[in-house]
């Protein structure tokens, strides 16, 4: 197991929000992050952790539900620093590229297993695709793909790949 690590919004200035007395409440500070919260502490306490046979027969020696508490706000933190790096890098001309890497640094975060990643992955798709309706169509649905093939298994993308080639 290699545990989850602290994230960095590695963008100056970061706030959820430009009002700094909403910022001070999050992630209660909007309709958005408050839920978002509120779906997340639900998974945790309901379905969390959902392993396959295979994945329980491996982490059950280690696995504790407790160590994995602060997970829900650490999603939601996380997501918030994503929503601040692709506003700030969106409109620069190497956006792809650090966009990919950042979303790329925010998953490896999560550690080894990345327990949650994939929910990171569906809010920052969420957001892209229902809050923040200023981001170009063309350049949203770029960062939506990548989003998408992140959640596809690994198998699943190596074999598109070569049906590709063909």
């Amino acid at each position: 197991m290699i545990p989850s690590q602290p994230t960095l919004p590695h963008v100056e200035g970061y706030s959820p929000h430009e009002d700094i007395e909403i910022s001070k409440k999050f992630p209660h500070c909007c309709d958005f992050h408050a839920e978002t919260i509120k779906v997340l502490e639900e998974w945790f306490k309901n379905d969390f952790p959902q392993f396959t046979k295979e994945e329980e027969d491996a982490y059950k020696p280690w696995f504790r539900k407790s160590d994995f508490k602060s997970l829900p706000l650490k999603i939601v933190t996380q997501l918030s620093y994503t929503e601040y790096f692709i506003r700030n890098k969106i409109s620069s001309n190497n956006w792809l590229n650090d966009i990919r890497h950042y979303i790329d640094y925010n998953i490896a975060c999560f550690g080894m297993p990345a327990l949650g990643y994939m929910l990171y992955i569906h809010m920052v798709k969420y957001y892209l695709q229902n809050v923040d309706k200023e981001i170009v169509v063309e350049k949203r649905n770029i960062i939506i793909t990548y989003l998408d093939n992140k959640l596809k298994p690994q198998i699943e993308n190596i074999v598109n790949k070569e049906k590709n080639r063909f």
